[in-house]
């Protein structure tokens, strides 16, 4: 019990120290000071909490010493951000780049998730509840059963006699799915999907305004998302697809850019102004990411209707059972 207090304690920690990362690397360009000056501010304002003001003046220390932020931040970012770190640092590049153009939206997404998750413990406790509150009239009819008064079948005679097991064993399976690998499940994955096609997006447009060339940039995406690249066989008039070709086909490939965004991005790699393209369709994303509340709260009530088919199946198929054989009986009677 130690342990997992002590896990959810260090999460806690890392992730109130990620935010105050974040906050400083965003905040010290457009006040005029340095990351490591706000660093300790935040340590000084927040040192009521120990362990938090400690690991700050840690860091901070660490870049007062000339460490690469790469490495001083290492511990606490996640991959893709660490990637994009680390590259603009060989490429001198200002790290507040990384963070403004990119983290917004990554917090937007993994707010969003983070709903999904509580939103989802939802359905598992009224689940729960269902079948516990409805075994005590199921051990009523298995009572009957064992009387020999009414013929049950055999599946339904099972199902009585293992009622909590049958429907805690698929409980723990769907709890086990939908906690721990939400953006698997059908009805789920098509919202993980837009955060992932938002963020591929911001990715995009963040490592345009560094510079970077669009065969780099498609090879970040592959890498960062996991992406198994498709050989397209189209061809431009002069030959070969062109790198930026190539990286906006990538982006229709995996379904981030619908039809007529992908034509607008082409349209904008046309007029030499693609940077603009994708600013303006990560504004239409990062709407559409808000607007998803509406969507999760569908999916949610579909989860639902899936989690307590089980034990409301069970229930009324021995119920019609009773009823057929009651009614045979009065007939016979």
């Amino acid at each position: 019990m130690a342990s997992i207090k002590q896990k959810i304690s260090d999460r806690l920690l890392k992730k109130d120290v990620l935010r105050v990362i974040y906050r400083s690397e965003i905040s010290a360009p457009q006040m005029g000071v340095s990351s490591i000056e706000l660093l300790k501010n935040y340590a000084h304002e927040l040192r009521n909490n120990k362990k938090l003001s400690a690991k700050i003046t840690g860091l901070a220390r660490q870049l007062e010493k000339n460490k690469s932020k790469d490495l001083v931040y290492r511990e606490f970012l996640d991959d893709d951000i660490y990637e994009l770190l680390k590259d603009s640092i060989k490429r001198q590049i200002p790290a507040h780049e990384i963070f403004s153009g990119y983290v917004p939206f990554k917090e937007m997404g993994e707010q969003l998730i983070s709903s999904i998750k509580k939103k989802l413990y939802v359905p598992m406790i009224v689940f729960t509840l269902l079948t516990i509150g409805l075994n005590f009239t199921i051990k009523s009819f298995a009572e009957i059963a064992e009387t020999g008064v009414i013929n049950f079948t055999d599946m339904s005679t099972f199902l009585m006699n293992n009622y909590l097991l049958v429907n805690f064993s698929f409980g723990a399976f769907a709890g086990y799915w939908l906690m721990l690998s939400p953006e698997k499940v059908p009805i789920i994955k098509k919202v993980f999907h837009k955060i992932k096609g938002m963020l591929a997006l911001s990715t995009v447009r963040t490592m345009y305004e560094m510079s970077y060339a669009s065969g780099e940039i498609r090879k970040t995406l592959i890498r960062q998302f996991d992406i198994k690249e498709k050989k397209s066989k189209k061809r431009t008039k002069g030959g070969a697809l062109g790198e930026i070709d190539i990286l906006l086909q990538l982006l229709k490939d995996e379904d981030f850019v619908s039809d007529i965004q992908s034509a607008e991005l082409k349209m904008s790699s046309a007029r030499g102004d693609v940077e603009k393209g994708v600013a303006l369709i990560l504004k239409e994303k990062e709407n559409e990411i808000k607007d998803l509340n509406t969507v999760v709260d569908s999916v949610i009530t579909n989860v639902s209707m899936l989690l307590l088919a089980p034990p409301i199946v069970i229930m009324v198929m021995v119920l019609l059972e009773l009823m057929v054989s009651t009614t045979s009986m009065a007939s016979g009677t």
